[in-house]
């Protein structure tokens, strides 16, 4: 096991995993990771976002959605917007 690295968690719960431990575990920018906690530690992997079938998990949908989302231009994700509403309005009236 190598030597701890501490960092300061920020106000809004962040930390910066240093770019020698990103590069170790093949975590490039944009990646999904799964993040646990228990028995006081908390575990952070390189997630695989498709299970043996080939789909990907809910939780690593909607994770992979609101970072897309929070980088998208305001045209894209208004459009995308008013896509999910048609969907949703179609789906309540089945």
């Amino acid at each position: 096991m190598s030597k701890p690295v501490y960092k300061i968690v920020d106000d809004r719960g962040r930390i910066t995993v240093p770019a020698p431990i990103r590069a170790s575990l093949g975590i490039a920018s944009g990646d999904v990771v799964a993040i646990t906690a228990g028995r006081g530690s908390i575990t952070v992997k390189k997630a695989i976002v498709f299970d043996d079938s080939g789909g990907m998990p809910m939780a690593a949908k909607e994770a992979y959605v609101e970072t897309v989302m929070r980088e998208m231009p305001p045209d894209k994700l208004t459009g995308l917007l008013e896509l999910a509403v048609r969907l949703l309005q179609e789906g309540r009236s089945e």
